[in-house]
């Protein structure tokens, strides 16, 4: 099984992140047999890679393939994909990753022994925990300010402080436009 700790010693060998993984590339192959080889610490990377490549005849370097290709297909059915309201590219490497959610709290044995499909549950609820804590922040801070507060430009601690992710979705703000043309079409005024 191919373990976050695993990935994290691939992207630390390669200075590469998982996503620039390249199956072709025996140099990443060598890589990523050699973080879940059991011994690695006998020998370095480049020794393994040497022996890899004399063991050819044996058809090793096809086997540590096989075995990624089959580790990646079984990965990639737990992938589901989400439209975030944002659309930001997510160009974190895991061992960023891994190293908020650790910072955050999770404990780091239980974490790094878990495999890739794992770890977008655990940012998503890393992630909603965050934001259940800043909201009762923000709550805590209006209510104690609420008495010096102007309540005709604020009514609720949303309108205090609004959060990143609480921002209407460029799909639900209604544009001028758009409130012409519904105005023209129902024959109302705007």
């Amino acid at each position: 099984m191919l373990t976050l700790a695993n990935i994290i010693e691939w992207e630390q060998l390669t200075g590469k992140k998982l996503q620039e993984y390249d199956g072709s590339s025996i140099d990443d192959m060598a890589a990523l047999g050699y973080v879940q080889y059991e011994d690695r610490r006998k020998w370095t990377l480049a020794e393994y890679k040497d022996a890899l490549l004399l063991a050819k005849e044996t058809k090793e370097l096809e086997s540590v393939a096989r075995r990624a290709a089959l580790e990646f297909r079984y990965i990639a059915q737990f992938n589901v994909r989400r439209v975030e309201a944002d659309d930001e590219k997510n160009d974190n490497s895991i061992t960023d990753i891994c190293g908020q959610l650790i910072t955050n709290g999770i404990d780091g044995n239980f974490l790094l022994s878990r495999g890739l499909e794992d770890l977008g549950w655990l940012t998503r609820a890393a992630c909603q925990h965050e934001q259940k804590t800043w909201e009762s922040s923000r709550f805590w801070a209006y209510l104690q300010l609420s008495p010096y507060l102007d309540k005709n430009k604020v009514h609720n601690a949303k309108e205090f402080l609004p959060f990143a992710w609480e921002a209407p979705l460029e799909s639900e703000i209604i544009t001028d436009m758009e409130k012409k043309m519904a105005a023209a079409l129902f024959k109302t005024k705007v």
